[in-house]
């Protein structure tokens, strides 16, 4: 995989290099340009020669055309860069594990059924390591997929349309190139208010005067240039009323304008995404139903993004002052503008968080289709709904690997498991892995193992509680609250069920007979999952649910006189006492 990125970025850097060249020979010309047609100007005024005129007039067309062609290729330049330092990310990120991206900190829910005890969210997380978004739509979709999984009979299309985008590694990172140059922070949320709000409307006096004053004002203007009429006072006159008449709708337009933070070049960027997204031939149902959704009445989303866009551009020259009084009191320029901006909104503010979502979507799915591609070794699962969950060499996607021990699992034969091991033995990253890979398996993702069969279940966990000082409650009552929380959807629905060591906050009898009262009820239940224990005798539940209870544990070995984990899952019951021999071998308890 690093050699696809090498390549890609010497390819970019040979582009770059290329187009710096060109933007720079097109700087100095249109400096010479400028220089030139301030030079024609002097000699005009100075000669009074019309040659020097249409000289200067030249020039300066040549200048504007230069400052146009200048702009592209400036953009191009970026893009080049953006591409660049995309590889140079993916590479640095297998060399050194460095991760450039949102963690989604934002997200991070401690009340949420799995994600804060998965570490899905935060500095370092699974979040992390998958995110290759670069728009506000990109980050919420990808966080959306994580905490709420897809029904059984979509993931199959969604894997579909991760294979499909899996090795186009260049259109992937296109799209991503793209998203990070659109930067647009609190574009989304103002685009969801503003398309919201009802506008407000331009009466019919106003509209009127909008083309009666400024055709008016030519005819005046025209009278007095060509036929010597003493209009200038009308003209006047009109000028002023024009200015009177479009005040209520310029202090809208001013109002409006200073909810939107360079909105115009955003818009941009979303048209040159929306345009990547609408010109490719789709294979997977999935895209091209998201493909579908940007063609409404014959016309592409792209276009009519790039209309309001444009559209909202021209009600920005408001914030000229010269422009304000010249155009609108000669035309009432603004005030057309913004009728055309209501039109607009009128026909396609109901479609414009749908194309944005599509491109939310295409984000989330590049995401997964990047780590699909940067673990060739990962699988998708096959997906059935008939309680099958099986793991092939099992692992955790977060854990190097040179460093991850894989083990195999699976809950078709015995739905629930009673794992048992030292501390530091690994049963909390097993739990993880397991949890983890749920999730991804629910989100049309690879996941960390050899082969895989899951049953996608709602996953609920219980593993990582804290006290609530705020709001009062110990961990204790924190930790019966999740319990709670689990118990209730499990009878609503068959659950995938993870618990670490539950009940710590009360004596050891207590705890004992709480843990398996929980058990006998998520059985009961017909709850699928696994609870890490200490309580060797919460294993003898297998003795009265043998059909339904498998035992397992991780083992830890005393090798000269040093505690050595393996990490291999095995059957059966821990019989261990790595506690007591580090504490002898600290000296905290006598030999």
């Amino acid at each position: 995989m690093i050699e696809a990125y090498i390549l890609l970025r010497n390819t970019y850097t040979t582009a770059q290099q290329k187009i710096q060249r060109s933007f720079n020979l097109l700087s100095m010309a249109r400096l010479l340009s400028l220089l030139a047609a301030l030079f024609a100007a002097y000699k005009y005024f100075d000669t009074k020669t019309s040659g020097w005129l249409m000289t200067g007039v030249v020039f300066l067309t040549a200048f504007l055309v230069l400052v146009r062609i200048h702009q592209r290729i400036s953009f191009r330049l970026q893009l080049a860069k953006k591409l660049r330092e995309i590889n140079d990310r993916e590479i640095d990120f297998f060399e050194n594990h460095t991760l450039y991206y949102s963690g989604g900190a934002a997200f991070v829910d401690h009340q949420h059924a799995y994600s804060f005890d998965l570490d899905i969210f935060g500095d370092k997380s699974l979040f992390q390591h998958l995110n290759r978004t670069g728009t506000s739509m990109g980050l919420q979709s990808l966080a959306k997929g994580f905490t709420n999984h897809l029904s059984t009979d979509d993931i199959p299309a969604h894997q579909h349309a991760v294979k499909e985008l899996t090795n186009d590694v260049e259109w992937r990172q296109q799209v991503l190139a793209l998203a990070l140059l659109s930067k647009d922070k609190q574009a989304y949320k103002n685009l969801a208010d503003w398309t919201g709000r009802k506008p407000a409307t331009i009466n019919t006096l106003v509209n009127a005067a909008s083309y009666i004053i400024p055709a008016c004002i030519m005819i005046c203007f025209a009278s007095y240039a060509f036929f010597d009429l003493p209009t200038l006072r009308y003209i006047q006159y009109g000028f002023l009323l024009n200015l009177l008449i479009a005040s209520p709708v310029l202090k809208h337009i001013l109002k409006e304008n200073n909810r939107f933070d360079k909105i115009e070049t955003v818009l941009q960027r979303y048209v040159l995404l929306l345009q990547k997204i609408e010109a490719r031939n789709f294979e997977s149902s999935y895209l091209r139903g998201l493909q579908a959704k940007l063609r409404v009445n014959g016309r592409f989303a792209s276009v009519q993004l790039k209309n309001i866009g444009k559209l909202f551009g021209q009600m920005n020259t408001i914030a000229n002052v010269l422009a304000l009084i010249v155009l609108n009191g000669f035309f009432q320029y603004h005030v057309h503008v913004y009728r055309a901006v209501l039109k607009w909104k009128k026909l396609n503010a109901g479609f414009l968080l749908q194309w944005l979502d599509v491109i939310g979507e295409t984000e989330k799915l590049n995401s997964l289709a990047n780590f699909a591609f940067n673990n060739k070794a990962y699988v998708f699962p096959a997906i059935n709904k008939n309680s099958i969950i099986a793991f092939e060499a099992l692992g955790h996607p977060l854990i190097r690997e040179d460093k991850r021990v894989c083990n195999d699992i699976s809950f078709e034969k015995h739905n629930f498991l009673v794992l048992t091991g030292s501390n530091m033995s690994g049963k909390s990253t097993f739990l993880r892995s397991l949890g983890v890979n749920m999730v991804l398996a629910s989100m049309g993702s690879v996941v960390c193992a050899k082969a895989a069969q899951v049953h996608p279940l709602r996953v609920l966990v219980s593993m990582r509680l804290s006290d609530s000082l705020s709001e009062g409650a110990s961990y204790f009552f924190a930790e019966v609250s999740r319990l709670k929380y689990i118990m209730d959807h499990t009878t609503k629905e068959r659950c995938f069920i993870l618990l670490d060591e539950i009940l710590r906050g009360t004596n050891s009898d207590d705890k004992r007979s709480g843990t398996i009262g929980v058990i006998k009820k998520l059985l009961h239940n017909e709850a699928t999952g696994a609870i890490a224990t200490h309580d060797i005798e919460v294993c003898r539940l297998k003795e009265d649910f043998p059909e339904s209870i498998m035992n397992k544990r991780f083992e830890v070995n005393i090798v000269e006189n040093e505690l050595h984990f393996d990490y291999k899952l095995l059957d059966g019951v821990c019989r261990n006492k790595s506690a007591t021999f580090l504490m002898k071998k600290m000296q905290i308890i006598e030999q």
